[in-house]
């Protein structure tokens, strides 16, 4: 029994290291509020890590992995005067949280969600007031974390694709510090004063696959020495919409079905003709609207050829002709008529 105590108590010390090593999650800090104004991005940029792994190749069976490793991104600001509140909007190209002096901001998951890769980002504005050292002269420490998912992963990239349909994850952020003497600042995310590397805990991450973690790794905004300058990213041309001002107090179980809704509408309400350009057509209505509407455009253009050649075929035999007689006589008058719909079986007039 003696040997059993003293085995037991030696082994504690090793007991309670364990248990402080995997209990380190960091505390939640911040609420989720009402977005800032969409014209406050103009004082940010989408940053990458600028030697990120990307996925080469077709994906398929044997090239389905997202890359491995997380982008981490870390600032550090320090108050010019007293602050008195402060809030940060955030969006990312992959699933991201962030984290104000080493604590985690909100409690969703899986942020942005799932949306349409080229179209639409979803913006998390958060009152951080009580995560931040508020005395002027303190810096505070703001970071991200943003792993492939809804990006750089397969769950939105066509097999067979060449590379994932997003090729390096990206955070995008704006910060706003309201100081006593009532004037405001506002600090966005850039090459200058942000810095960003793979780093972290986080070996490899996917919506399909999960997640590899080593917890003897440190959180990137711990480990600056792996950080570097990042770099710019242009993948994304869609919107940045914000969740709060869009659909109120969020209900998760019907985000989604309320996003794929919105689409519709849009889509389903899109005039047929216009003179927008089809990118610009295209990013507000659809790629289906867009589809539409160069049909119904083929269409028109089509009926008036049709009924022309039909008035030079009716003319040259000098009889009434249908449609089925012009088939028949496709080898008198050369004209190909367009089945849109089985392009196959398209036939000359």
């Amino acid at each position: 029994m003696k040997h059993i105590l003293k085995l037991a108590l030696a082994f504690l010390p090793a007991l309670s290291l364990t248990t402080a090593c995997t209990d380190q999650k960091p505390s939640e800090v911040g609420h989720l509020v009402d977005a800032m104004d969409s014209s406050l991005w103009d004082h940010s940029q989408w940053i990458s890590v600028a030697d990120a792994p990307v996925v080469e190749g077709h994906v398929s069976g044997e090239n389905e992995l997202a890359a491995d490793g997380a982008s981490c991104f870390l600032s550090e600001i320090t108050n010019d005067k007293k602050v008195t509140s402060a809030r940060w909007m955030t969006s990312g190209l992959g699933v991201y949280d962030i984290y104000v002096n080493g604590q985690l901001v909100g409690e969703e998951i899986l942020k942005p969600g799932f949306l349409h890769p080229y179209k639409t980002r979803r913006s998390f504005t958060y009152d951080i007031t009580d995560a931040i050292a508020k005395g002027k002269g303190d810096t505070n420490t703001f970071a991200a974390q943003v792993a492939p998912g809804w990006w750089a992963d397969k769950i939105v990239t066509p097999w067979g694709h060449d590379g994932m349909v997003g090729k390096k994850t990206a955070f995008r952020g704006v910060l706003e510090l309201t100081f006593d003497d009532g004037s405001v600042a506002y600090y966005g995310t850039n090459t200058t004063d942000w810095r960003a590397g793979i780093a972290g805990p986080v070996k490899h991450a996917g919506i399909f696959d999960g997640e590899t973690y080593d917890a003897r790794e440190l959180p990137g905004y711990e480990t600056p020495e792996k950080l570097s300058t990042p770099e710019v990213n242009t993948e994304f041309k869609g919107d940045i919409l914000p969740i709060i001002e869009q659909y109120g107090e969020i209900d998760c179980t019907r985000f989604y079905d309320m996003e794929r809704q919105e689409r519709h509408t849009k889509g389903r309400n899109a005039p047929k003709t216009d003179d927008m350009p089809d990118d610009e057509y295209k990013r507000i209505y659809g790629a289906s609207a867009l589809w539409k509407r160069k049909n119904a455009e083929r269409r028109k253009e089509y009926n008036r050829e049709y009924y022309a050649r039909r008035k030079i075929a009716q003319h040259a035999d000098g009889m009434s002709a249908d449609g089925r007689s012009l088939r028949r006589r496709a080898h008198t008058v050369g004209v190909l008529v367009p089945n849109d719909d089985n392009p196959q079986f398209s036939h000359t007039l």
